[in-house]
């Protein structure tokens, strides 16, 4: 008897094992972002990065595995601060869409209710090879907690958490230089 009830234990411990295993590998499995992005971008394809809004601009160029700012007065490069400029390049690499709006196909969209018409700020990537990716950052959301933005090369409008656009224009008004104060 007792040799029966330890293999009936055993065989009981194999099964729940297996079904925590197995539900284990399901949970997992649905947790993959799939969560859109307004473009995908590998920060190791990045060669530059522009940050631009109607007075201003800041261009970081990447040399070699470094980065630098490039200064437009003096044609001087200055290398960037790596604790401020760490996540950027990943960062810039593909913001995450809060919310899609689609055009509505009887009545054309006037971009100058969403900021964009012209944009507030523009962030324009150049990637190996040359290709351009450029966004378009326009006004806050009514709710405060969204930018609306598009790319320079389609009509489609989507909105972005406003948390993404305010790191990137930090870049430009205080750019990651060494002379950082908090």
């Amino acid at each position: 008897m007792n040799l029966r009830f330890t293999f009936s234990l055993l065989f009981l411990f194999i099964v729940i094992g297996g079904l925590v295993a197995v539900t284990q590998v399901l949970r997992t499995t649905d947790e993959i972002d799939t969560r859109e992005r307004l473009y995908r971008v590998s920060s190791s394809e990045l060669v530059q990065i522009d940050i631009k809004a109607k007075q201003n601009e800041i261009t970081f160029e990447k040399k070699d595995t470094d980065w630098f700012i490039q200064e437009s007065e003096t044609s001087e490069e200055v290398k960037v601060d790596q604790e401020r400029w760490g996540g950027v390049p990943f960062l810039v690499g593909g913001p995450q869409v809060v919310r899609d709006l689609p055009e509505d196909e009887d009545e054309p969209r006037d971009l100058s209710e969403y900021g964009l018409a012209p944009p507030e700020h523009r962030i324009v990537l150049t990637l190996l090879g040359g290709r351009i990716v450029e966004v378009q950052l326009g006004a806050e959301t009514p709710t405060k907690d969204g930018v609306y933005v598009k790319l320079s090369d389609s009509t489609d409008l989507f909105v972005v958490h406003g948390s993404w656009p305010d790191i990137l224009i930090k870049l430009l008004l205080d750019p990651p230089d060494g002379d950082y104060e908090e």
